[in-house]
């Protein structure tokens, strides 16, 4: 068996025991990562069960910051590599959730424009950023000193700044 089944294994056997041990079915499981960002499906975690179904390194990011999930990240096995992966997106706390999963309805517009995944959208806009679309667009009209008058100036300079973002994450897209 290579390394890559045998990993497939190991986390298809942490899932299911994990779920069973919550009290969970599968279609509990695909709810919970479906609000976190991810697309699935109760098949879905048939299949990654099964052993059918790899997860993407992008999925096991959602899955660890379920506090309580399958993978804490205490007992995920750290490569150098992968520590420095979290500390980097985390600023060394560790919690994955409170970085990668800020998701208000700015993000969930902008990655339905773009086409891409929420999980996708807040991973980028920490690339670029250090920090969430809104938290960013927020600042930038603060330093511009946008943020005064009436509400519909407000909006109107938080959808002007905004778009310039949107060009900003198709650029940095184009280059994923």
């Amino acid at each position: 068996m290579s390394k890559g089944q045998a990993d497939v294994g190991v986390v298809a056997e942490r899932m299911k025991e994990w779920r069973r041990a919550s009290n969970l079915r599968q279609y509990d499981v695909a709810n919970m990562t479906q609000r976190a960002g991810l697309s699935w499906a109760r098949s879905t975690v048939h299949a990654i069960e099964r052993g059918a179904r790899q997860v993407s390194l992008r999925e096991f990011l959602y899955l660890i910051q379920f506090e309580d999930g399958p993978f804490p990240v205490t007992l995920v096995p750290m490569t150098d590599g992968a520590r420095d992966f979290l500390y980097a997106m985390t600023d060394g706390e560790m919690s994955v959730r409170r970085k990668v999963d800020a998701s208000g309805e700015t993000e969930a517009k902008a990655a339905r424009r773009l086409g891409v995944s929420l999980c996708d959208l807040n991973i980028v806009s920490r690339h670029i950023w250090g920090q969430t679309l809104s938290a960013e667009r927020d600042e930038r009209i603060r330093s511009r000193g946008l943020d005064g008058g009436s509400l519909r100036c407000v909006q109107a300079r938080r959808g002007h700044v905004t778009r310039e973002l949107l060009g900003e994450l198709r650029k940095e897209f184009a280059k994923w």
